[in-house]
């Protein structure tokens, strides 16, 4: 088992993208991609301690998560 420590994905934040000159044409691909290399290098059994920004919409939070193939401790707050 390996302990992570990552913040800031900002799943489903279009205007990420701009502010930060991420490679997306829009939110969703810029989701699929985050997902699919955050599984790429966290295994199943590898705890992953989070901080804000996850998600910009909470309404979307499990939608995201459940894809990621780990056990994520989630620090709540606004980001600031």
């Amino acid at each position: 088992m390996n302990y992570w420590w990552t913040s800031d994905y900002h799943f489903s934040h279009f205007n990420i993208i701009r502010y930060c000159k991420r490679p997306f044409e829009t939110a969703e691909e810029m989701n699929e991609t985050i997902i699919r290399k955050h599984n790429e290098r966290i295994k199943s059994e590898d705890t992953v301690f989070f901080s804000p920004t996850l998600v910009l919409r909470t309404g979307l939070l499990p939608r995201c998560t459940v894809s990621l193939a780990v056990l994520l401790k989630l620090w709540v707050g606004n980001g600031r």
